[in-house]
């Protein structure tokens, strides 16, 4: 099934426009949003969601894709593939937030062209990375945080990944990997799910 995916993603036309910023932070956003919304969490995005709405033709996340990035299997991922990269989550906590904001924009260019062990996932690691973040920082009650996460990965993947295909991929590789683990899981009493108020 993947291969029959990349072979299509492939074949699409090479003049498929660039996305947005204001595309790539919406979804960016919304990712974040489901994250902490799944653990009753809530934060300040840099922008409201409507209001990025209102101002993009592509509107790429979909439940199915928060709920792939949420699943404790791919989280795990995305803090090896984090780790990798070299960030290292307990000294970025203690950060104030001008290093903070300057280890981010760093670690998060590394993040996204580091080579992984599963790249058919990897345009989902880095929205549940982002997500995961977002909800340590909150715990850890460096409520400011959230707001620059979404701020550096949005720019990070506008530079590093800005054609609107990796934004579809992202979507439909979303299907597959909730298609996937369904099964894996349907076989184990674990779902791989976490519920709201878990911890860490």
């Amino acid at each position: 099934m993947t291969r029959i995916l990349d072979n299509r993603m492939n074949n699409m036309d090479n003049r498929m426009v660039d996305t947005t910023a204001k595309e790539v932070m919406l979804i960016v956003e919304e990712s974040i949003s489901f994250v902490l919304k799944y653990y009753n969490l809530t934060w300040n995005p840099p922008y409201t969601i409507e209001e990025l709405v209102r101002d993009c033709k592509n509107l790429y996340f979909t439940p199915g894709l928060g709920k792939a990035i949420v699943h404790h299997c791919l989280v795990r991922n995305a803090l090896e593939r984090g780790q990798l990269s070299g960030f290292q989550l307990r000294r970025w906590i203690q950060m104030s937030l001008p290093r903070a904001k300057a280890y981010m924009k760093l670690h998060f260019k590394s993040y996204l062209i580091t080579p992984t062990r599963d790249e058919f996932y990897e345009n989902l690691y880095i929205l549940s990375f982002a997500g995961y973040l977002c909800v340590y920082a909150i715990k850890n009650k460096k409520y400011s945080f959230p707001f620059h996460v979404a701020v550096e990965i949005a720019r990070a993947m506008y530079t590093f990944k800005r054609s609107s295909n990796y934004y579809w991929g992202t979507c439909a590789r979303s299907r597959i990997y909730n298609h996937m683990h369904k099964q894996i899981h349907d076989e184990s009493e674990d779902d791989g799910f976490e519920t709201g108020n878990e911890g860490d």
